[in-house]
Parts: structure tokens; C-alpha cells; sequence
């Protein structure tokens, strides 16, 4: 497990799917990942497909690969690039069992950074291969609501910004 941890909050990634567990803030002690019994993921990152396709196969250049919903990247052990007490930033690579079920050479991150009370995530898909690389990419985050029990489920929104360059 990777800890990041600054005034306002510590996080906690599982190097397997480089996914979060924890976010907890350090004056309520409250965690907003969910870590229930209904689902054991957390927030898994989808890659390189989002959602499920026809009898988990699809044909690239005329020949059938097998993929699993929302793809693998949640089951593959990530590299640590590097890390910092309050940022890090980890990779998946393309490899020989990747490959069985996308044929592309790529290198996936993550980073993971923290900046007073927010947790910026930023995904960068670089294509190593000679070729176009289709690719679906995607979070799957699980939140822990309603918020100390403050409301219900329905009170809250997840809203995003503008694009970021």
C-alpha cells in the first residue's frame, strides 16, 4: 500500500490496479471510498475498455481477443514511478499477458496528488506501438454517502471541471 498524506487528508493506494482505498480527512476521520461488504473494489481504474462487450471478445485486424468487463488494468500489480509525501505517480506496461487480450504496446499512469483538501488524478495513456491504439479509459470510484450521515443518497452530486491541458 502506497500512503499519501498532507494537513488535510491521507490516502491510501493499492499497488494492485493502482486503485484507491482510502481518503480520509484528517479533522473528521471520515472516509469517502467505500469499503463495504456489497463490493469489495474501491475505485477501480478501467482500462482499456469501459463496460462489457459481446461474449467478452472483440476482433482487432481479423483476429478474436478475449476481454473482461471494463478491462484489466484493475488486476495487474503497478509500478511505482515516483513518490513524494504528497503525490505519486504509478504505471502499467504492456507485457506478454496484456498482450493476450490487447495487443498494443503501452504504458498506462496514474498520479495521484494531493493539494490542501482535494485529491487531483490525472491518467496519462501513452502508445508505444507503430500502430493507432484504440483505447477506452475510465474511473470507477466507489463514495462513502451519505456523508456522516448527513442526508441521503440523493443530497449529493459528483460535478466535474473543465478539461485541464
Amino acid at each position: 500500500m502506497i500512503k499519501l498524506k498532507n494537513d488535510r487528508l491521507e490516502v491510501e493506494i493499492d499497488n494492485m490496479g493502482a486503485q484507491l482505498t482510502h481518503v480520509i480527512g484528517n479533522e473528521s476521520g471520515y472516509d469517502y471510498i467505500w469499503n463495504g461488504d456489497a463490493w469489495k473494489k474501491h475505485a477501480p481504474i478501467l482500462f482499456p475498455a469501459i463496460g462489457k462487450s459481446n461474449n467478452d471478445e472483440y476482433v482487432v485486424n481479423s483476429k478474436t481477443y478475449r476481454m473482461p468487463q471494463h478491462g484489466f488494468a484493475r488486476d495487474f500489480d503497478w509500478q511505482k514511478v515516483n513518490q513524494a509525501e504528497n503525490r505519486v505517480m504509478l504505471e502499467l506496461k504492456s507485457n506478454a499477458k496484456t498482450k493476450e487480450m490487447f495487443p498494443f504496446d503501452f504504458t498506462l499512469q496514474v498520479e495521484y496528488k494531493l493539494d490542501q483538501n482535494q485529491l487531483l488524478i490525472g491518467y496519462r495513456v501513452i502508445n508505444n506501438d507503430h500502430r493507432m491504439m484504440p483505447y477506452a479509459l475510465g474511473s470507477h470510484p466507489a463514495f462513502n454517502l451519505p456523508i456522516d450521515d448527513d442526508g441521503v443518497f440523493e443530497d449529493y452530486r459528483l460535478t466535474f471541471g473543465p478539461k485541464q491541458k
